[in-house]
């Protein structure tokens, strides 16, 4: 009884690939005749089956590949844009530069170029660290300038540094006038990062947008070095001076370099 089941199912697998001949004649295969129709449908999935798996298998080879072509891609495209990164910084420096040339070459300075080390801007006591010192000649008072105006003086010298009270500070005065009106006071830090003109008479006009510029009294800074302009201004009965607020053209936090003025050219 198992014999015949077996058997019956022997012929009905063999029918099933005839079948499948004869319905799909497309498949060939090496074999002819009875034989052929038994054994080419076998072949054909085979074939068809081996050839999937190695599509499969080149599929994922390729992907595999493709994958580390974008890992080196990736690689190299972040190595340019840490290049450009830096090219654009040293632009960014030659512009600074350029701009530090030029005021040096419409007042006539004799000057040294220094970069800013340190800072700080958090209280009343503001200052800067410049990578000049005792070995490149820096003297105590030297002023100190931007590409925009007036930054401070050196208030103390080391060997290969300097310290630099800016403007900001609130012990550092300075003799200024309105460039309009050539009315004379003098500036000082307010301990909140903020400057303003105090003793500025009463009587003198003063329009929001003066600018103001050093005097040059006093032998520390030079005559007609840029400021700040005027923002507001406070006005009291009981005061016998106007007080000017100034917006300082210096950024202050942004400021990276600078020039030293040896002396100044007659």
């Amino acid at each position: 009884m198992v014999k015949k089941r077996y058997l019956f199912l022997i012929l009905a697998f063999v029918s099933a690939l005839i079948v499948v001949q004869i319905k799909n004649p497309k498949i060939t295969g090496p074999f002819r005749g009875i034989l052929g129709n038994i054994l080419n449908p076998i072949v054909y999935t085979y074939y068809i089956t081996s050839n999937s798996i190695g599509n499969l298998v080149n599929n994922y080879i390729f992907l595999v590949n493709v994958k580390k072509e974008n890992e080196l891609l990736k690689k190299e495209l972040d190595n340019y844009k840490f290049e450009i990164s830096i090219l654009k910084e040293k632009l960014t420096d030659y512009e600074r530069l350029k701009q530090l040339l030029e005021f040096k070459d419409a007042y006539n300075f004799d000057t040294v170029a220094c970069n800013i080390i340190g800072k700080n801007l958090t209280n009343s006591l503001s200052y800067f660290i410049i990578d000049k010192g005792m070995k490149d000649n820096i003297k105590v008072n030297d002023t100190i300038v931007g590409h925009t105006g007036l930054v401070g003086k050196v208030d103390d010298v080391y060997i290969n540094s300097s310290l630099v009270k800016v403007i900001l500070d609130i012990t550092n005065n300075v003799s200024v006038m309105n460039f309009e009106t050539r009315t004379t006071g003098i500036l000082k830090g307010d301990g909140k990062g903020g400057i303003f003109v105090d003793y500025y008479d009463k009587l003198e006009p003063v329009e929001i947008n003066d600018l103001f510029i050093t005097t040059g009294l006093g032998g520390v800074y030079p005559k007609g070095i840029p400021v700040g302009t005027v923002v507001k201004i406070e006005n009291s009965e009981s005061n016998l001076f106007q007080k000017i607020i100034l917006k300082p053209l210096i950024n202050f936090n942004k400021i990276e370099n600078a020039l030293i003025i040896k002396n100044v050219k007659k």
